[in-house]
């Protein structure tokens, strides 16, 4: 045992000696007011550190929430923007099934759009739809569209795997 206590002293003196930032504080300065600024030190860096860590945080949630919201609200105007020119289209040229084709064939990617008629049957879609996400092309969103108060309806649609 005592072998073991003495091996374990040595590893101890040996690392200290090689490495001087392991030492204890009383064995590295030996002066108690110079010991007692470092421990300050280090605990004003600690807090300093703290201090940092949480501003970054705090930045970077609101970065991130003020971002969001700008793209959100820029994306949902030119949707409405689009979705206002689309009816006056519709509504120039009385609506109907050749109406919506016409809107659809001129309709720009990267929008979904599909068309229905007053009783929420699908009428046509743009290609990028009846390609990409045949899942859009959903009758029960435009029958709680036509059922609601707005005339607007929402829905989360799986864009996942069609199957190709």
């Amino acid at each position: 045992m005592k072998r073991l206590v003495q091996a374990l002293r040595d590893a101890v003196t040996r690392l200290t000696r090689e490495n001087p930032a392991r030492m204890s504080d009383e064995a590295r300065i030996p002066d108690a007011a110079q010991r007692m600024f470092a421990k300050i030190g280090r605990r004003q860096t600690m807090w300093y550190t703290l201090v940092l860590a949480i501003v970054l945080l705090l930045a970077g949630v609101l970065l991130y929430g003020g971002m969001q919201a700008a793209v959100y609200k820029s994306t949902n105007d030119l949707l409405t923007l689009e979705a206002a020119q689309h009816a006056a289209l519709l509504a120039q040229t009385n609506g109907g099934a050749t109406a919506c084709q016409l809107v659809v064939a001129h309709e720009r990617p990267p929008f979904f759009m599909a068309c229905y008629d007053a009783s929420g049957t699908w009428l046509a879609a743009n290609s990028l739809v009846q390609e990409d996400a045949p899942k859009f092309i959903r009758t029960d969103l435009a029958q709680a569209a036509l059922n609601s108060s707005s005339g607007m309806a929402s829905a989360i649609i799986d864009g996942g795997d069609n199957g190709n």
